[in-house]
């Protein structure tokens, strides 16, 4: 029997076998990534839009786990540990190659026969069988049969479910570190993160009796929604000293039709009349509130005592005088030095 065309026969599918084992790994390499990838964007998607409880997230991992475990034990391991025979292989490069004419799964079969022969073929057909399939084989590229389309396609899919976190992570960072913190702290119960940050003006803060108060709301999303549109309207609860709560609705500020838009650094505002008691407030807009803040009422600063005391020139010979409920006007001789003393109704 001509060992060397039997040994080339066999070294060519054994390097098939290898790449085929090899295609087969990788493919689910492939798989297993793109159900990590789809996993992580299904995720954020839901992190997105609800907060998903604690119970949940462990069901839902629970799962996951148990079909990336299935797939990384059928697609990759499987391959490994069993590999295709040579024969299943020769078949596979006989659909592929029928110049073949089943020339190269004979060899390999008949081999078999070559040192124990009962069925009592001819040696030297066995020898022919072999040189011929070793010799319209050996141009052959073997590595043809495998079929790299699914490689490909997979390819494609994982490409593209990679593309979509990664544009997803960069357009929404908030809700996407949300969602990593969210799945990889299943045990957490999760609080709604708040979609918007207030700034009230002016905050706490002492008006005068009977002056006119604006009160301003500027609206910022929060990092995890620094997309979302501000409403068009939110509303101003006030609660004024021994009364209930009251509320307005605010409309949006449109800039373009203020004359000094940078004098308002607010989207939202409201003016009170003639405040004449104190009062507390807060923004509320889709669900969220503001911090409440307090608007403390006093009266105007008047002059309640003027006090005048005029020390006259030496030459006079005059004592000093004290001028009581005065008016604020002085009259006195040239010369004469005058202290005026003043009591406000508050300091």
């Amino acid at each position: 029997m001509p060992d060397g065309a039997l040994q080339r026969l066999i070294s060519r599918l054994t390097s098939l076998r290898g790449y085929h084992t090899r295609y087969q790994v990788i493919l689910g390499l492939l798989l297993s990534l793109g159900l990590v990838l789809a996993g992580l964007f299904l995720a954020s998607l839901l992190a997105s839009v609800w907060v998903v409880p604690a119970s949940v997230r462990v069901a839902l991992l629970g799962v996951f786990a148990l079909i990336f475990s299935v797939s990384l034990a059928y697609f990759v391991l499987r391959p490994l540990l069993y590999r295709s025979s040579l024969e299943n292989l020769g078949l596979r490069v006989e659909e592929r190659f029928p110049l073949l004419s089943d020339r190269l799964i004979s060899a390999l079969q008949l081999q078999k026969q070559f040192t124990s022969n009962p069925e009592g073929y001819s040696l030297e057909m066995i020898d022919a069988v072999v040189y011929q399939a070793d010799r319209l084989s050996e141009n052959l590229d073997f590595k043809s049969v495998v079929d790299k389309r699914n490689l490909r396609k997979w390819g494609r899919i994982t490409g593209s479910l990679a593309f979509l976190l990664i544009f997803f992570a960069l357009v929404f960072p908030g809700n996407f570190k949300f969602a990593l913190y969210a799945f990889s702290n299943p045990l957490t119960e999760l609080e709604s993160p708040a979609k918007f940050t207030f700034q009230l003006f002016p905050g706490n803060k002492e008006v005068v009796k009977y002056s006119d108060l604006e009160i301003g709301v500027k609206l910022s999303p929060t990092p995890q929604f620094q997309n979302l549109e501000l409403p068009e309207k939110i509303r101003l609860f006030y609660k004024f000293e021994n009364s209930d709560w009251e509320s307005v609705s605010l409309k949006r500020i449109d800039r373009s039709k203020l004359i000094l838009p940078e004098k308002k650094d607010y989207d939202f505002a409201h003016t009170f009349k003639e405040v004449k008691r104190n009062f507390q407030f807060y923004a509320w807009t889709e669900g969220e509130k503001s911090q409440t803040y307090r608007i403390t009422v006093v009266d105007k600063p008047r002059v309640v005592d003027l006090r005048i005391t005029l020390n006259f020139p030496a030459y006079t010979g005059l004592k000093s005088q004290v001028q009581n409920d005065n008016e604020g006007n002085i009259k006195a001789l040239a010369g004469t030095k005058a202290k005026v003393q003043v009591k406000a109704n508050k300091f």
